[in-house]
Order: C-alpha cells, then sequence, then structure tokens
C-alpha cells in the first residue's frame, strides 16, 4: 500500500487469501498454494500426539471451484473476507481462557502463561483448539473480540482500553519511519460507534468485519505479489 492510507480499491495488487494459512496469493499461486499448504498441515499434524492431532479443516464453499475466483475489486474483497474469517474461526487454535486465535506454534506458548480469572477454568485444559479443526461450536466459545488495528483478540472490556493503545503504538511506529514512507491510522469502522454484540453469531460477525478491516487497512500490501503483512 502506498503511504497515506492507500488508494482505492481497483489500484490494489489481487491478492487471494488462503482459508488454511491466512496468507495471500495470486490466482495462479494460490491454485498451487493451498495443494501444498494441505500436505503441510497433515505433516505437521502427524507429529503431534494422537489425541492432538486436528484433521484437515475442508475447504469453504468459495473454495470448491477455484478456476472461478472473483475478478472484480469488490468481488476479491468479498472473498479474502469470508477466507479470512474461515481462517480465524476454525484454521486457527482458540484459547478456551481467553478466547483468542492463535497459530499453532504460538498456541502452544501461550496456554502456558494465559491464567484464567478467578472461578475461571484452569489453564491449558484441553487446550482449547477448535473442535478438531471442524466448524466451532459458536455457542461454547467464550466472546472474544478483534482489534482493527492489529488483529488480535481481546475480551469486551480489555478492547475497549486496548484500541486507544494500539492506536498510540500506530503513531508511534509510524513516526520512527521516514516522513513520506508514514500511514495514517485506518479510521475505526462503523460498528465500533455501537456497543459490542453479545449473541455468538453477532460476535463472529463482528470479528469478520474487524478481520476484514485488519486486512485491507492495517496490513501492508506487496505491490508485487499481492499479499498483505505485518510491518515487521
Amino acid at each position: 500500500r502506498g503511504s497515506g492510507g492507500g488508494g482505492g480499491m481497483a489500484s490494489k495488487p489481487l491478492g487471494f487469501t488462503c482459508y488454511l494459512c491466512g496468507q495471500q496469493y495470486g490466482s495462479a499461486s494460490l491454485i498451487i498454494h493451498i495443494g501444498q499448504c494441505q500436505k503441510k498441515w497433515v505433516t505437521v499434524e502427524s507429529t503431534k500426539p494422537k489425541r492432538e492431532q486436528r484433521p484437515l479443516p475442508p475447504p469453504p464453499p468459495l473454495m470448491h471451484d477455484l478456476e472461478a475466483l472473483p475478478t472484480s475489486p469488490q468481488g476479491i474483497e468479498d472473498f479474502n473476507r469470508e477466507m479470512f474469517a474461515y481462517w480465524d474461526k476454525v484454521s486457527l487454535m482458540g484459547c478456551s481462557i481467553c478466547g483468542r486465535t492463535f497459530r499453532p506454534d504460538a498456541f502452544e506458548r501461550h496456554v502456558k502463561v494465559c491464567a484464567p480469572k478467578s472461578g475461571g477454568p484452569a489453564a491449558g485444559g484441553g487446550g482449547g483448539s477448535r473442535g478438531g479443526g471442524g466448524v466451532p461450536n459458536h455457542d461454547s466459545r467464550p466472546r472474544a473480540y478483534n482489534c482493527y488495528l492489529c488483529g488480535q483478540q481481546y475480551g469486551s472490556q480489555s478492547l475497549l482500553i486496548h484500541i486507544p493503545q494500539c492506536y498510540e503504538k500506530w503513531l508511534k511506529v509510524e513516526a520512527a519511519k521516514p516522513p513520506k514512507e508514514r500511514r495514517e491510522p485506518p479510521p475505526p469502522p462503523p460498528e465500533l460507534d455501537e456497543p459490542l454484540p453479545t449473541h455468538p453469531d453477532e460476535v463472529d460477525a463482528f470479528n469478520a468485519r474487524m478481520c476484514g478491516a485488519f486486512n485491507d487497512k492495517s496490513l501492508m500490501r506487496c505491490k508485487h505479489c499481492g499479499r498483505s503483512m505485518r510491518y515487521a
């Protein structure tokens, strides 16, 4: 993305999000990558104890026809938003204590230090893996909300404290860059002007929109391959 907030959708490279790893690829590369990513998933899981192995998540419906990927900017935005939400809900591992989602390696580190609040479940109890890779039971998950700036999840009270801190961190990071490379913080999505949802389906919809904003506005996009990435 260019400095100062980036251009319109039509100027962005056509990058497509993988539902297994959350990274973006070009249309031709995605078709090759999906097969490789599926094999990597199976290989990684096969090294774990059997009770901890997660089956390969089924492809989302939009992935059933890779030859018909969207080509319009809006169609690609919609595709990526759905893939990103699927990656967050199904492919990542959710902590049963705080509700945040992690890649497997980060999850293993997290469960060792995530302490329950008073009266909560014991840390590390069962690992919080989301149903072994299947579609999760939304009603049993803790309510955690994505930050549109950093993509991480927080509880309802923590999110309201975190967002201003995350905004300040954005400004500090950008201030350290040369002026021509600095980016303005993305504007808060309109959903943040309303009370946070509490129904599981509404929380999922909220998080999908926040993940979409994070992916579209907060990450930096490579002009060559179209993949979106964190600054560092």
